[in-house]
């Protein structure tokens, strides 16, 4: 079990027609009682993203970024490896999905993060058979970035659509997703790799 997936929590994200809400998640807020709440709202009738921050309560920050100085969204893709657990055999890695706004004066603005199993499966004796750590981190932050560019008319910079970064990574034939060459069959779905 990795603590890098049992803690990692994914922003709540609220589509409406005009607008798309990203926030800090609500367990995550009561875990920090509520220090620091991150919201990014991309309204396209106001043709704006807007960034607010509070930290410690008081200190607000708020960004308000037009479309006209938006550049591109950039979606860029991170692999590090967790340290391994006393009872671990192999050590996992941990993907992580950065989806930001790039201004045209190159200013880079985070919207959100996503994190998800990376492509070391590792062999836990207290792994649980019911609980699935794997996350979902690539495939949300894919259904984000595709609804931020349609919905916006904002081109994106960076499209990971397979991750093939590594020489000895192969690509799953059904699901699509990226597995080390060591296993026989896609650690996520079972599917034949090519």
């Amino acid at each position: 079990m990795s603590p890098f997936s049992t803690f990692s929590f994914p922003a709540m994200v609220k589509i409406t027609e005009p607008k798309v809400t990203i926030s800090t998640n609500i367990v995550l807020m009561l875990l920090t009682l509520f220090l620091r709440l991150r919201r990014v709202e991309v309204d396209c009738i106001k043709q704006a993203v807007t960034i607010t921050t509070r930290t410690l309560y008081f200190f607000k920050n708020k960004t308000v970024i037009p479309f006209a100085d938006i550049q591109s969204f950039d979606y860029t893709y991170k692999e590090v490896e967790e340290p391994a657990g006393p009872l671990s055999i192999y050590r996992n890695s941990l993907e992580i999905f950065t989806i930001s706004v790039i201004t045209k004066d190159k200013l880079s603005y985070q919207i959100a993060v996503y994190y998800g199993r990376g492509s070391n499966q590792d062999f836990d004796f207290f792994e649980s058979t019911t609980h699935n750590y794997s996350g979902r981190g690539g495939d949300d932050s894919r259904e984000l970035i595709d609804v931020l560019s349609e919905g916006t008319g904002i081109p994106v910079n960076k499209r990971i659509s397979k991750i093939t970064d590594y020489k000895d990574m192969l690509i799953c034939a059904e699901c699509g997703r990226s597995t080390k060459n060591t296993f026989r069959k896609c650690q996520y779905c079972g599917g034949e790799l090519c």
